[in-house]
């Protein structure tokens, strides 16, 4: 995700291959989502946004973002699998301090409008939840 954010904010655009077969260690489709797949991501998503989101783009994504995580440790309740998903979250934000000072850098190299950055984003929250696919053009 990471890559592929910063990416977009360069200017670059993603490529969709519904044909790509990609086989995920403990997590994506396989089934499995072992408790280094659940720390990870959660500490990750943080991260990423937290780093690339543009600040008035962040401000105005906060509160999606906040009740994004609400419900996927909600699901984690009902899993029993939300320790380590909490465990992700608290670590990224322990560790945010490092991930902040990254975002001036990368402020310095974003030449994607704010327009085109807004368009190519989900804004559909049930969409995320059930990790389906958006494709946008």
């Amino acid at each position: 995700m990471d890559i592929g954010y910063r990416l977009r904010l360069a200017g670059e655009q993603c490529v969709f291959l519904p044909d790509a077969i990609i086989t995920h260690e403990g997590g994506g489709v396989a089934g499995r989502v072992s408790e280094f797949a659940l720390f990870h991501g959660a500490r990750n998503r943080l991260w990423v946004y937290l780093k690339n989101t543009p600040l008035w783009l962040l401000v105005v994504t906060l509160p999606g973002h906040v009740a994004l995580t609400i419900a996927i440790l909600l699901r984690g309740l009902v899993t029993k699998r939300a320790k380590d998903t909490w465990r992700g979250i608290w670590a990224g934000l322990k560790g945010a301090g490092p991930i902040l000072q990254e975002r001036k850098a990368l402020k310095a190299r974003r030449s994607v409008s704010s327009a085109a950055l807004i368009s190519a984003m989900s804004w559909n929250p049930l969409t995320m939840l059930q990790r389906k696919t958006d494709v946008r053009s």
